[in-house]
């Protein structure tokens, strides 16, 4: 089956939606399906756009220019016109109605859609699923979703949390199409998991966190827990060059190393040398841009990842994420603005071969069982009444 993938991300981005669309293609190409994803051209050619999110070779590529691509002559004259004119998501929306609309008609079976302007252009002609991360925005985007959710061709909506489905059943108590809870997930690193057993014989010394160093990530409980924990050293790996200046210019402590955004194929080095893993959010959580809060609906890609790697978890106690984790289990669930109870969770840590391990061990299992991309993709395509490729 064919399936367009259309998506919102830049390739090549810092943001973490292009890494889930870059492993979503993958795992349905790894299902048999003929996947061509659809996305906004950033940095590099083609080839080092599959280089750097290690994409599936069978994913077909396709990537526009923002704005450029999109924009209709009528459109384009009308801004040259009224340059102060803001266009929000009207090329966007122009551009799924008319050219991708055009390139799809009789040759795809399947849209999968993350982009929801391009998605709205195409939504009358084939049956298509909506993923969504957090509700609209604004006016304009709430008409877009609403459109979409009504429409016939609409085969299920694929939300990321519990919390954010209940938020779509009162918005839309008269949707038709299921609505399907699917968490993020990972890719499996498979051989390059360190063995539990080994790892817990060396010395516990390196805690890692790997994400944004947006508002709301922690990374100020990550500093203060590492002044009460000279003993451990702390990666922090992620980030844009100015936050990271800006955290280095307030003072930080000797046995903290920031290295800054890295390509997610470059992370599993990290990975096998961590001993415990780090996600400390806070009660509001930023997104990209450093702007918004997602605090009460997210699944964020690193506790999966986390997971993937079968590696000791401290995680902030907040609802949503009890959705993943539980404490004592798969985690150890914290106060989020409590750095003693931090640096308590890693002496814990650090004395307690025993505890190290069955977290780590629980976490892994959870991981194989629940949360693999191919996992994701084939639970979406079955609950959407597509189950063969």
């Amino acid at each position: 089956m064919r399936i367009d993938y259309l998506s919102s991300s830049t390739l090549i981005s810092d943001s973490a939606n292009a890494v889930h669309v870059s492993a979503m293609s993958g795992a349905l190409c790894r299902l048999g399906h003929d996947v061509h994803l659809h996305a906004y051209e950033g940095r590099g050619a083609e080839t080092d756009v599959r280089d750097y999110y290690n994409m599936n070779a069978s994913v077909t590529l396709l990537r526009y220019k923002k704005q450029s691509d999109e924009m209709p002559a009528w459109l384009g004259f009308l801004h040259q016109c009224f340059p102060s004119l803001r266009l929000g998501g009207l090329p966007a929306l122009c551009f799924g109605g008319g050219e991708l609309a055009g390139s799809l008609r009789g040759k795809s079976d399947l849209v999968f859609a993350r982009n929801m302007y391009w998605a709205f252009g195409v939504r009358a002609m084939q049956p298509y699923i909506f993923e969504s991360h957090s509700p609209a925005a604004n006016v304009f985007q709430r008409f877009v979703e609403r459109a979409l959710l009504r429409s016939k061709n609409l085969k299920a909506l694929v939300v990321i949390s519990d919390k954010l489905a209940d938020l779509y059943r009162r918005a839309y108590p008269d949707m038709k199409a299921p609505i399907i809870v699917a968490h993020d997930g990972a890719d499996d690193p498979g051989q390059g998991v360190v063995a539990l057993d080994s790892k817990v014989q060396k010395p516990f010394r390196d805690v890692g966190y790997v994400g944004h160093l947006y508002r709301g990530r922690g990374i100020e409980i990550i500093l203060a827990a590492a002044e009460l924990c000279p003993d451990l050293q702390f990666h922090i790996v992620g980030g844009q060059t100015a936050l990271i200046e800006d955290f280095k210019s307030k003072g930080c402590p000797e046995n903290v190393t920031f290295y800054g955004h890295l390509a997610p194929s470059s992370l599993p080095e990290f990975y096998k040398k961590f001993d415990a893993v780090l996600a400390p959010y806070q009660k509001k959580v930023a997104v990209h841009g450093n702007a918004g809060d997602t605090s009460s609906f997210m699944s964020p890609l690193k506790i999966f990842e986390y997971m993937s790697w079968g590696l000791p978890i401290l995680c902030s106690d907040l609802p949503v994420l009890r959705e993943v984790l539980c404490d004592g289990d798969n985690a150890m669930l914290l106060k989020p603005d409590d750095p003693q109870d931090w640096a308590r969770a890693l002496q814990a840590l650090q004395q307690d071969t025993d505890l190290r391990q069955s977290l780590a061990r629980k976490a892994r299992s959870d991981f194989l069982q629940h949360y693999s991309w191919e996992g994701r993709a084939k639970r979406i395509l079955k609950e959407a009444g597509y189950e063969e490729a």
